[in-house]
C-alpha cells in the first residue's frame, strides 16, 4: 500500500484494531495475519462491509485516501549508478588510466576513442530509458481493471482504486489485483499460482481456511494470481505494495594472416619498417576496419523505429525480438470468439419441443405471453444459471444497451431472460448454494438454488446440447407438461441443432432437476456436497429447451484473410471450442473455408477443441518446422499463445490471454496485417543497414592496412578516420534506412525460413565485399593516387619503398569513401526522406574534421582542393549507376546469373 507514513490497518465499526501495518524502509512487515482463519462472516463485521452489497462510494474514497492506493511503491530509480556502469562498467575502464603518455596523434585518437565511448552509453541509456517507456506506455494502455460491488452494484473499476474491505467478483480468466479472502467459490474455482510458487498446477479455491499459512492456505487468493476456472467472491484484505561471430572469424582470420607475413617476410627483409608495437597497433586497426561500429546502433534503433510505427497502427509488440519474429510467420491458428467475431452475442431462436420463438435483434418486443408456465420455467433457468448482472447505472436503457458485466455468451441470454421478466426480482426469490463455472472442457454450467423457506432444491443447468441431451430423460411440452424423452424427439432435438449450427448460430440447451430437500446427504458448503451435485448432474434431467445465438464475424475478416493468403500464409488451423457445423459456417462466413479449399485442404477447422488441444495442435505445427502465430483473446488460448512463436492477444482479451500474449492488437484482428508487414520491413531494412555498412564499416577500411603491410605502400587511411567513417560518417545513413517503407512486394513474398533465410547469408557477403566493396575500394584508391600524381609522385614511388606518405593523401581516401558510400543508400525501390539529412550530416563531420584549424593541429588533418569532390561525387554516381544496372539485368533476366546472386 503505496503510503508516507506508517499506517495502521483498517478498523471495525467499534474501532477495535484489527491489525497492524508498519512500513519499514519500504518493507511491509505483516503482524498476526488471521484473515484465512476467520469466519467469512467474521471478516465482513471486521471490515465493516456487507458482501452482498460491497463498501459504499463514499467509504470507498475514505478508505482509498487513509490507505492509499493499491499499487507497489517502486524503488526509487538509481540512475546515477546506472549512467555510471554504462561509461566505467566492464574490463575497458581498468585499462585507460595504465598506458603511457602518447604522441600527440595518438593522444587525438585517444580522445575520439573516449568520445565514441561516452556517445554508446549515452546511446544504451538512451535505449533503456526508451524501452522503460515503451512497457509504461503498454501499462497505460491496457490497465488492470477489475468487477466489483459498490453500493449494491457491479462497476468497473481501476485496480489502483481498489481499497480494504472491497467485494470482487472473480471469474475464469481474471488476475487477481489484490489479496482477498474468498467468502464465496464454485466448486471448481482454480487459481494459479506459478508466479508465487512456481508451480503450473493450478490449485482449488475454497471459502474453508486449508493451512496455518496465509501464503498456502486455499481461501486466499494472493495478488498477480489468475483464475483458471469458475468463479468466486473475495473481500480485499491486503493491498500491494550468428553474423557477428562470421565477422569476427573473418577479422581474426585477416590478423593471423597479417602477422605470419609479418613474421615470415616483412620483419627479415625489412627489420626497421614494422615493429611490434606498430604491428599490434595495425592489428588493432584491422579489428577497427572489420567492426562495424555503428551496427549495434542502427539494428537497436531500427527494431525500435518499426515497433514505435507499428505502435502508431494500433499493435503493441512486448519486446523487440517479437517485431521481426512476425516477419517470419508461416501458419496463423485463430480462436473464433472475440477474435474473429465481435464477441456481441444476441439472441435469435428459443425452441421447447417442436415449438419455436423468435425474438427480434435487440430483444425489445417479443409476442409471447408473459403468463405462459413454460416461459416462466424457462426464464427461471436463463436468469438464475447465468453469472451476469446488469449495471444498475444503465438501468434506464434500452434492453440490448444495458451493460452486464459478465462474458458474451451470458449477455446474451440473460437479456433474453430479462425480456421475459425481471431477473433481478427473479433472483431475490432463490439463493445460490452450489455453482460450477463453465469451461471449454466441461462445456456446461451448474447452478443449484433454494427459497429462503425449507424447500426442495432446483438443479438448473445450460451447455452444449451434444454435453447435455445424453443426460436428459424428459422434455418440456410447450403445454407445460413434462413426458419421456423418445427417440424421435431426440432426432428433432438433433435436426433443429444442427439447423441452426449450420447458420453459425450458436446453440445453448437448458435443463433442470428437482431434487427433494431430505435426499441432500451433506450440507451446502461440504465436499461431498459438491460431488453429489455432480453425480446429480449424470442423468435425470428435464430437457427446458434450447437457445440460439448469433456472433457475427467482424467486418473486416474476409479482406485480412485475403491479404494473409496474399502473403502465402496459411490460415489452415481455425480452433474453436464450438460446435462442428457452427466453426464450419463461421469459417465459410470468414472466407477461410471455400469450395475450393474443400478439395484442395489448404486450410483446417478444428472444433470441440480444449486448451490442451489447442496446445498440441501449435507445438505439432512447430515440429514441423512451422513458426506458428497464434491469435486468442480467452484464458482458454493462454497455453497455445505461450507455447506459439508469436501470441498475439486483443486488447479486450482476458488478462491471462494478453499476460501469455508476445504482441496485442489494440484496435481490431485487421491490425493483424500490420504486424505481418512490419514484421517483414523490419528484416528488410536490417538486410539493408548491413549491406550499406559491411562494403565500407569492413572492406575498404581493411584494404589500406593490408596494403601497407604486404606492398609496402604506407596506410593511406588512419585509424582515426576508420572510427569517424563507421561511427559518424556511416552511422546517421544507417539509421535512416531503419524508416525506409514496405517496398511494393512485401505481402507477395512467401514468408522467410528463419534457419534457410538469415539476415547475412553468403550473397549478401558476396555483394558487400566483392561487389560494392571492391568498387569502392578500388575508387577510394583512385582517388588517393590521383592526389598523389597530381603531386607529383608516381605509384613506382610507392611500391615496395616502405615510406611515409606525404600530406593529405589520407584525406582524400577519407573524402573519397566519404562521397562513394552514400550513394549505396539510395539502391533501395522505395523513397525514404531522412536519408538526404543523414548524407548532409556525414559531409557536416568531414568538413568539421578536415577544415576546422584548431582540429588540423590535433588531429594531423588537412583540407583540399574542391576538385577532388567533384571527382569523387562522380565516381560515387557512377558506383549509383553501375548498381542500378544490375537490378535491372536482375529484373530484366529473373533466371540469370546476377539473379542468382541477388541478395
Amino acid at each position: 500500500m503505496a503510503n508516507s507514513e506508517p499506517a495502521l490497518c483498517w478498523k471495525n465499526g467499534d474501532e477495535e484494531a484489527v491489525d497492524e501495518i508498519l512500513l519499514v524502509h519500504g518493507v511491509i512487515e505483516w503482524r498476526n495475519i488471521e484473515w484465512h482463519t476467520l469466519s467469512t462472516e467474521e471478516i465482513q463485521k471486521r471490515l465493516d462491509v456487507d458482501a452482498s452489497l460491497g463498501i459504499s462510494n463514499a467509504s470507498a474514497k475514505e478508505r482509498l485516501q487513509k490507505y492509499g492506493a493499491n499499487k507497489i511503491s517502486l524503488l526509487s530509480n538509481p540512475w546515477f549508478w546506472r549512467v555510471f556502469g554504462y561509461l566505467f562498467k566492464g574490463f575497458g575502464s581498468i585499462l585507460m588510466p595504465l598506458g603511457d603518455p602518447p604522441a600527440i596523434a595518438n593522444l587525438a585518437l585517444r580522445i575520439v576513442l573516449i568520445a565514441v565511448f561516452f556517445i554508446q552509453a549515452a546511446f544504451n541509456a538512451w535505449q533503456d530509458f526508451s524501452s522503460s517507456r515503451v512497457m509504461a506506455s503498454i501499462t497505460a494502455v491496457l490497465p488492470e481493471s477489475c468487477i466489483a460491488l459498490r453500493g449494491g452494484s457491479r462497476v468497473k473499476i481501476s485496480a489502483v482504486d481498489l481499497v480494504p474491505g472491497d467485494v470482487l467478483i472473480i471469474k475464469a480468466g481474471n488476475k487477481i489485483p489484490a489479496d482477498i479472502r474468498f467468502i464465496e467459490a464454485s466448486h471448481d474455482l482454480s487459481i494459479d499460482r506459478s508466479v508465487v510458487t512456481g508451480e503450473s498446477k493450478p490449485i482449488k479455491g475454497s471459502t474453508e481456511s486449508t493451512s496455518d499459512n496465509h501464503l498456502e492456505t486455499r481461501c486466499i487468493g494472493l495478488q498477480g494470481t489468475h483464475c483458471t476456472s469458475g468463479n468466486g467472491l473475495g473481500i480485499v484484505v491486503a493491498e500491494v505494495f550468428r553474423f557477428v561471430a562470421l565477422i569476427f572469424i573473418i577479422m581474426v582470420s585477416w590478423i593471423v594472416i597479417l602477422a605470419a607475413v609479418w613474421g615470415g617476410w616483412l620483419h627479415k627483409v625489412h627489420p626497421d619498417y614494422i615493429n611490434v608495437p606498430t604491428l599490434i597497433v595495425d592489428c588493432v586497426s584491422v579489428g577497427i576496419a572489420y567492426i562495424p561500429e555503428g551496427l549495434p546502433i542502427a539494428v537497436t534503433a531500427s527494431l525500435s523505429i518499426t515497433a514505435n510505427i507499428m505502435k502508431k497502427n494500433k499493435v503493441l509488440c512486448k519486446s523487440l525480438k517479437s517485431v521481426e519474429t512476425l516477419g517470419s510467420v508461416t501458419v496463423i491458428c485463430t480462436d473464433k470468439t472475440g477474435t474473429l467475431t465481435r464477441n456481441r452475442m444476441a439472441f435469435t431462436d428459443y425452441a421447447v419441443h417442436g415449438a419455436m420463438f423468435t425474438l427480434d435483434s435487440t430483444g425489445e418486443h417479443t409476442a409471447i405471453k408473459m403468463n405462459d408456465p413454460v416461459l416462466r420455467q424457462v426464464q427461471a433457468v436463463t436468469g438464475l444459471c447465468n453469472e451476469g448482472q446488469f449495471d444498475t447505472e444503465s438501468a434506464h436503457a434500452l434492453l440490448s444497451e444495458r451493460r452486464i458485466f459478465v462474458d458474451a455468451t451470458d449477455q446474451a441470454i440473460l437479456r433474453f431472460s430479462e425480456s421475459l421478466g425481471s431477473v433481478t426480482e427473479l433472483r431475490k426469490s432463490w439463493q445460490t448454494i452450489f455453482t460450477v463455472g463453465f469451461d471449454s472442457k466441461n462445456k456446461f454450467m451448474i447452478r443449484v438454488v433454494k427459497q429462503p423457506v425449507p424447500s426442495d432444491v432446483v438443479f438448473t443447468m445450460k451447455g452444449a446440447p451434444d454435453i447435455l441431451i445424453s443426460r436428459c430423460s424428459q422434455v418440456l411440452c410447450p403445454d407445460g407438461i413434462v413426458k419421456s424423452l423418445t427417440q424421435a424427439d431426440l432426432a428433432t432435438i438433433k435436426r433443429l441443432k444442427d439447423e441452426w449450427s449450420s447458420q453459425g448460430k450458436r446453440v445453448i440447451m437448458l435443463a433442470r432437476k428437482i431434487l427433494k430437500k431430505d435426499a441432500m446427504l451433506a450440507g451446502p458448503n461440504s465436499v461431498e456436497f459438491g460431488t453429489q451435485m455432480l453425480r446429480q448432474a449424470g442423468a435425470g434431467l428435464t430437457l427446458v429447451g434450447m437457445v440460439g445465438l448469433v456472433d457475427p464475424p467482424r467486418s473486416e475478416i474476409p479482406e485480412v484473410f485475403r491479404v494473409l493468403r496474399q502473403a502465402q500464409i496459411r490460415l489452415s488451423w481455425f480452433v474453436t471450442g464450438d460446435f462442428g457445423l457452427t466453426a464450419l459456417a463461421i469459417a465459410r462466413q470468414c472466407n477461410i473455408v471455400t469450395t475450393n479449399s474443400i478439395h484442395d485442404y489448404p486450410e483446417i477447422v478444428f472444433s470441440r477443441t480444449t486448451p490442451n488441444q489447442k496446445l498440441r495442435i501449435v507445438r505439432e505445427l512447430q515440429s514441423r518446422e512451422e513458426i506458428v502465430a497464434m491469435t486468442g483473446n480467452g484464458v482458454n488460448d493462454a497455453p497455445a499463445l505461450k507455447a506459439a512463436d508469436i501470441g498475439i492477444s486483443l486488447s479486450s482479451g482476458s488478462d491471462i490471454a494478453i499476460e501469455a500474449a508476445d504482441t496485442v492488437l489494440l484496435d481490431s484482428f485487421a491490425a493483424i496485417v500490420e504486424t505481418v508487414r512490419y514484421g517483414r520491413v523490419v528484416f528488410d531494412n536490417l538486410k539493408k543497414t548491413v549491406a550499406y555498412l559491411l562494403p565500407a564499416g569492413s572492406w575498404s577500411e581493411f584494404w589500406p592496412v593490408f596494403c601497407n603491410l604486404v606492398s609496402g605502400i604506407p596506410q593511406i587511411l588512419s585509424s582515426f578516420l576508420m572510427i569517424i567513417i563507421c561511427c559518424f560518417t556511416d552511422c546517421a545513413a544507417a539509421v535512416a534506412l531503419a524508416y525506409e517503407t514496405p517496398e511494393a512486394d512485401v505481402l507477395f513474398r512467401p514468408p522467410r525460413h528463419p534457419k534457410k533465410t538469415r539476415l547475412v547469408n553468403w550473397k549478401l557477403m558476396f555483394h558487400a565485399y566483392a561487389f560494392i566493396g571492391m568498387i569502392e575500394t578500388a575508387l577510394s584508391f583512385t582517388m588517393a593516387f590521383w592526389y598523389l600524381e597530381r603531386n607529383g609522385i608516381h605509384l613506382s614511388d610507392l611500391w615496395f619503398k616502405f615510406g611515409e606518405l606525404p600530406p593529405n593523401v589520407t584525406e582524400d581516401y577519407y573524402t573519397a569513401r566519404a562521397m562513394v558510400q552514400p550513394n549505396g543508400t539510395f539502391n533501395k525501390q522505395t523513397q525514404n526522406l531522412y536519408l538526404f539529412p543523414a548524407i548532409v550530416f556525414a559531409l557536416g563531420i568531414s568538413v568539421i574534421w578536415l577544415y576546422v584549424p584548431s582540429l588540423q593541429v590535433v588531429l594531423d588533418t588537412s583540407g583540399f582542393s574542391a576538385e577532388y569532390y567533384f571527382l569523387s561525387a562522380a565516381l560515387g554516381i557512377g558506383l549509383l549507376c553501375l548498381d542500378e544496372g544490375r537490378k535491372a539485368a536482375v529484373r530484366r533476366w529473373p533466371r540469370g546469373f546476377l539473379a542468382k546472386m541477388a541478395w
